[in-house]
């Protein structure tokens, strides 16, 4: 037993020598990086269900979810070319991921919900995106002739 307790033994446990054994420490960085970052993925996507859950509408500048608006700019800041922040930027990633996810989990869950009760697929995205449920998806186009001509017209 303890002439197998060598170097040459040891090493080739790792795979034959001082590359198997780089190799086996680089897999458990990896391992330990990806659970590093499923924590953060897990972590933010609670706070933000909380957040739903807590404050609901409330938490919607201009009327955009808050976990939207936090989960873009959280992809963005990561992006943006300082070393201070290219440093952490794997980190912010992992955050607007959890951000993100919430964001669609629960308008997946509202849409669903609403195919349940009898509604169209596409119908049932009406007002996810913008002004609540009581209103369609919108823009400019929403508006009819006569609106659009009182608008540039000053109201009259």
């Amino acid at each position: 037993m303890l002439t197998l307790m060598n170097r040459d033994h040891l090493m080739s446990r790792f795979g034959g020598g001082a590359r198997g054994a780089f190799s086996s420490v680089s897999r458990a960085l990896t391992a330990e990086h990806k659970s590093v970052r499923t924590g953060e993925v897990a972590l933010s996507s609670f706070a933000f269900g909380f957040i739903q859950g807590r404050y609901g509408q409330k938490a919607a500048p201009f009327g955009v979810p808050l976990e939207l608006w936090s989960g873009v700019s959280h992809h963005l800041v990561a992006l943006l070319p300082f070393h201070g922040i290219t440093k952490y930027s794997h980190h912010l990633h992992a955050l607007g991921d959890g951000a993100l996810a919430t964001f669609f989990a629960a308008t997946g869950s509202r849409v669903g919900s609403r195919v349940a009760a009898g509604g169209g697929f596409l119908k049932s995205f009406s007002g996810e995106f913008v002004g609540g449920e009581d209103k369609p998806i919108s823009g400019g186009a929403s508006l009819t002739d006569a609106e659009m001509t009182r608008l540039i017209r000053g109201g009259k």
